[in-house]
């Protein structure tokens, strides 16, 4: 299968198998910064109510934190969604309703909650990366991936 047959496969509706090399999550995690970094430099290029799709910036965002050990409260969740908070809450409900992201109540302040990608959340955002690269459809020849690995 050609790079293009792999990227309509992509495109459908049904789920797409994709053999996950062993060493898939730093190269997930650090495709996913640089979609996430790609994200705001268009944001800062186009104006803000052109583009939107604060449902992937909260995926991305909660697979970089867990991929890096970090918890994530509520209220940074929204601010990564880049969206009123309103509507990052409403994003953040749905999310949940489709068991793509857990909340857990932080143990020494009853007031503050955390989010996080379920397993199923973190597998489809991981077999998603991996797809769209080995697709070639997120990976430019020239770009520097080191610049966006953790340190």
């Amino acid at each position: 299968m050609n790079a293009q047959q792999r990227a309509k496969a992509l495109l459908r509706t049904d789920v797409v198998e994709v053999s996950v090399p062993p060493n898939r999550e730093p190269q997930a995690l650090t495709l996913a910064r640089m979609l996430y970094a790609e994200r705001r430099r268009r944001d800062r290029t186009f104006p803000a109510d052109i583009f939107g799709e604060p449902s992937w910036d909260i995926l991305l965002d909660l697979f970089v934190a867990r991929g890096e050990g970090r918890r994530v409260p509520t209220t940074s969740a929204c601010i990564g969604a880049h969206v009123p908070p309103t509507t990052a809450l409403r994003w953040l409900r749905l999310l949940e309703g489709q068991g793509l992201i857990e909340r857990e109540e932080d143990e020494r302040d009853g007031r503050r909650t955390f989010v996080r990608l379920s397993t199923k959340g973190m597998d489809l955002v991981g077999n998603f990366l991996d797809a769209s690269r080995l697709c070639g459809l997120l990976s430019a020849p020239n770009t520097n991936m080191a610049a966006f690995q953790a340190h």
